[in-house]
C-alpha cells in the first residue's frame, strides 16, 4: 500500500488548486481520520490517479502540458455551463 498524502501535497501532485481537492474528495476516494467535521482528510495518489482516469472528461496526468482547466477534471455526464465574458447581456 503505498503512504497517504494531505490535501495539499494532492494538490501539488495534480497542478490544481487545494479547494477542488476537498470539493472532489469523494471523487478522489478520501480517507477520513477520525471523526466529526473537522476529522482529517488523506489521499493515496494511486486511487487518485484511478478515479480520475475513469471519468469520462479527465485526462490522464501525463499527457497534460498546461495547467488543468475546468473541463479536465468535471464528473462524468455532467453538462457545464458555458462562460459568458463580464458584461455579457443575458
Amino acid at each position: 500500500m503505498s503512504p497517504l498524502v494531505d490535501a495539499k501535497e494532492l494538490a501539488a501532485y495534480l497542478s490544481v488548486d487545494v479547494s477542488w481537492v476537498y470539493a472532489n474528495a469523494g471523487l478522489l476516494k478520501a480517507r477520513r481520520l477520525g471523526a466529526g467535521p473537522n476529522a482529517r482528510l488523506r489521499f493515496s495518489l494511486e486511487d487518485a490517479d484511478a478515479a480520475l482516469l475513469t471519468t469520462d472528461c479527465s485526462t490522464s496526468r501525463q499527457s497534460r502540458t498546461t495547467k488543468p482547466s475546468r473541463r479536465d477534471f468535471c464528473p462524468a455526464g455532467v453538462e457545464l455551463l458555458p462562460i459568458r465574458p463580464i458584461g455579457a447581456s443575458r
